[in-house]
């Protein structure tokens, strides 16, 4: 068996604190996002996308969020450690590059939209209207 450093121990744990940081604020951000309801038609009422986030996908964004490893100490304790694999699928979901780039593209595109439908706007050729670049 491995035995590692306090600094190894201390390093890792800092890692892992920096991962529980970044999915506690995804866990927050699910509570804000808007969502596209079955009309096609986003939703930005505060109460629905909580109220949808608390019966979809809270559980499982909270479960892995409680520190197992730092609460119990006992033979086979570390396999509570397992319980945060259900991030991977969640992680693959936020980190994915194709959803990445569309989200991206979704973005520039309402911009875009937004230029088009003001005619002076649109055919302004000497300032940036969709704030790309700025």
């Amino acid at each position: 068996m491995d035995k590692y450093t306090v600094s190894q121990i201390s390093r890792l744990n800092k890692i892992q604190i920096g991962f529980e940081i970044f999915f506690c604020i995804e866990m927050l951000l699910g509570f804000i996002t808007e969502y596209i309801d079955n009309n096609n038609r986003p939703v930005r009422d505060f109460k629905k996308i909580s109220k949808k986030y608390l019966n979809e996908g809270f559980i499982y964004d909270v479960i892995p969020l409680i520190p197992c490893n730092f609460m119990f100490h006992f033979p086979g304790s570390r396999f509570f450690f397992l319980i945060k694999s259900v991030r991977l699928i969640q992680a693959y979901e936020i980190l994915d590059v194709k959803q990445f780039n569309k989200s991206i593209g979704e973005f520039f595109k309402k911009q875009l939209d937004k230029v088009c439908q003001d005619e002076e706007k649109a055919i302004d050729d000497e300032e940036d209207n969709t704030h790309i670049v700025k």
